[in-house]
């Protein structure tokens, strides 16, 4: 091509003299390849994603879900041991997000469309999920759904019906509205045959499940999962998992005392633990009419919010005790005095900021420094506490 000529250094060179174009630029009027102008394609997407200075504020910002626990889209987790209840809290989860209640001491900013994906034991969701609307009073929300499969939703086989089920029925049900959060239970369930312990078969794993949320549009999905053998070692298969999560819960403790830790959340600080326990609920049995025409009862398992006076032990436990028996404020000093383990002022003091920083909180400041004095916020829920 005489376009691309070299110059010459020569006084008997060429009379018109054109510097090389580099390489990889392609002359006048010469047809990109379709692998060219897909490295083209992907170099403007770069350098349209490039931002300075000012102009990285105009990046979108972490929106929330749940102020401080949820982001308004992205992968979570809650797991613990076999049987400790995550099931029970999950299903709570779903029915304060559908009525716009609160969880982990935040409310939700409206009622949320919920689906709720029952891979494991659908029919005993099914009796959580009527145990739970008993309980309160109120009848199950038309944007909770519940996805009773048949057989297990693995990866290969059944991702594309949810994935149906999820973008296309529920929206048309929600009058072509998306759902805002779905949870998964459990992972195990969803991923039979996939070796939990292997980042290579998670990283396509993760993969599946972030796709199906992103499909939604905005939602956040939140995968019931299972701790490993050793406890303290966190949640169970390849750290890959961990390391994809934008949140991850951890629940702990017994039925009548659950606590649920954040253990991470990438978009801010960590929330305080929020606490819970199962209590028992009779719904109707629907197929035992006990021979009189009156239907039989069943208990069911239900899960309520709990406090954390329940949960606290040891000097807090009677910091409180105490605060109650004096009916009113008093100082931090009387407190002390009058604990039987005959604690330090200052330990005293650190339970008293402690308890005055859980959601809601137990305790209340008036004034400051030493002559402060401190009371009670919810003295209704201390009844029953030893001290």
């Amino acid at each position: 091509m005489a376009d691309r000529v070299k110059p010459s250094t020569s006084p008997a060179g060429n009379s018109k003299v054109v510097p090389l174009r580099p390489t990889n630029e392609p002359a006048p009027g010469d047809a990109l390849t379709d692998k060219e102008k897909a490295a083209e394609e992907a170099r403007a997407k770069v350098r349209a994603a490039l931002h300075f200075g000012g102009e990285i504020l105009e990046v979108p910002p972490t929106r929330w879900l749940l102020t401080g626990v949820f982001p308004q889209q992205g992968l979570g987790a809650i797991y613990g041991a076999a049987g400790g209840g995550k099931s029970f809290v999950a299903v709570h989860l779903a029915f304060e997000a559908a009525t716009g209640g609160q969880f982990f001491g935040e409310p939700f900013p409206r009622p949320l469309r919920v689906v709720y994906v029952a891979a494991e034991r659908p029919a005993d969701t099914r009796d959580r999920i009527e145990a739970q609307a008993k309980h309160r009073g109120i009848p199950v929300p038309d944007n909770l759904a519940l996805l009773a499969p048949r057989r297990p939703l693995q990866i290969e086989e059944h991702f594309e019906h949810l994935r149906y089920a999820l973008q296309e029925v529920a929206a048309e049900r929600w009058g072509g509205a998306a759902p805002d959060l779905v949870i998964f239970d459990t992972f195990a369930r969803m991923t039979l045959g996939r070796e939990e312990n292997a980042a290579k078969e998670m990283g396509p794993v993760i993969e599946a499940f972030g796709d199906l949320v992103t499909g939604c549009g905005a939602a956040f999905g939140l995968l019931v999962h299972h701790s490993g053998k050793d406890t303290t070692k966190g949640l169970r298969g390849s750290s890959a998992l961990l390391g994809a999560l934008d949140v991850v819960l951890h629940l702990s403790g017994k039925r009548d005392n659950l606590a649920l830790v954040c253990e991470k959340i990438n978009a801010g600080p960590e929330p305080l633990p929020a606490f819970f326990r199962i209590v028992s609920e009779a719904i109707p049995d629907p197929e035992d009419t006990g021979g009189d025409g009156v239907r039989a009862l069943r208990n069911v398992g239900v899960c309520v919010a709990g406090t954390y006076r329940e949960h606290a032990e040891g000097l807090e436990a009677e910091v409180l005790a105490v605060l109650r028996d004096f009916d009113g404020e008093t100082t931090a000093k009387v407190i002390t005095d009058n604990c039987d383990t005959k604690p330090h002022l200052r330990a005293v003091q650190k339970a008293l900021k402690h308890l005055a920083e859980q959601r809601p909180p137990l305790v209340e400041q008036k004034g400051a420094g030493p002559r402060s004095r401190w009371r009670l916020t919810q003295p209704e829920q201390l009844e029953g506490l030893a001290g």
